[in-house]
């Protein structure tokens, strides 16, 4: 599975790209377009935005991509 996203241009490892690209997600909303950067250096991260923005993949995503 070698597919690319726009969330490979976040930094997220291709592994986890390719998953998401397999389950659908191709293009990251806002709040993940600036957490996941940040999230994926280690830092504390705190994120507000709106039911249905995204949020669960913005803290989610760099998680999978420590593991």
């Amino acid at each position: 599975m070698t597919s690319s996203t726009a969330f490979a241009a976040l930094g997220v490892p291709p592994q986890v790209d390719a998953g998401l690209a397999a389950a659908g997600f191709t293009a990251p909303f806002a709040i993940q377009t600036e957490a996941i950067p940040v999230a994926l250096t280690g830092v504390d991260l705190c994120g507000r935005a709106r039911t249905g923005s995204g949020k669960t993949l913005a803290f989610g995503v760099p998680m999978l991509a420590r593991m």
